[in-house]
C-alpha cells in the first residue's frame, strides 16, 4: 500500500510534540506490517 501526506498533515504534524510524533511514527510502522494489528482496531 501506498500513502502520501498533504502538506496540511506534514505541518500538522510538525506542531505535536516529539512524544506523540513518535507514538505515531510507531503506529504508522505497525499498520505498514500488519494493518488488522488489534493495538489498531478504531473503538465506537
Amino acid at each position: 500500500m501506498t500513502s502520501r501526506t498533504s502538506p496540511e498533515f506534514r505541518r500538522d504534524f510538525a506542531l505535536l510534540p516529539p512524544a506523540i510524533q513518535k507514538q505515531a511514527r510507531s503506529a504508522f510502522r505497525l499498520f505498514n506490517t500488519d494493518p488488522q494489528h488489534p493495538s489498531l482496531v478504531r473503538r465506537r
